[in-house]
């Protein structure tokens, strides 16, 4: 619950970031040693990083990488994959988490964006 009332204050300017030059490319290499450290019975993670520096509050960043690969760890078979890519953007970088893993219910997926809105079923084939 803390981190979904951090969302809802960052959201609506009630909590100050604090920002700084950081390399992206360190940040997802400690998110996904965090994550895989956790969970001894996981997918792979297999890593394709680009160094990007970029100014941003990296323990948000941290945050929201941690919480995206969580749920790709937990809902990613064992014998599936997941992929995190970073690579330069236009006018920062841009992040891809993605896996093998089950995906969202058509029927759920345009209510992921709502707030505190978790979806209910997970599609059973190819999305």
């Amino acid at each position: 619950l803390r981190g979904l009332s951090e969302i809802s204050r960052l959201e609506h300017g009630n909590t100050e970031l604090h920002i700084d030059v950081v390399d992206l490319s360190t940040l997802c290499k400690q998110a996904v040693q965090q994550v895989v450290g956790v969970g001894e019975d996981i997918a792979p993670v297999h890593e394709n990083l680009t160094v990007v520096e970029v100014a941003t509050d990296p323990a948000l960043i941290s945050r929201i990488l941690r919480n995206l690969l969580s749920n790709a760890a937990k809902f990613t078979p064992k014998d599936g994959r997941i992929d995190v890519t970073l690579k330069p953007g236009h006018e920062g970088a841009i992040i891809e988490i993605t896996d093998t893993g089950p995906g969202i219910a058509a029927d759920e997926k345009a209510r992921i964006f709502d707030e505190f809105t978790q979806a209910r079923k997970r599609c059973a084939g190819p999305l």
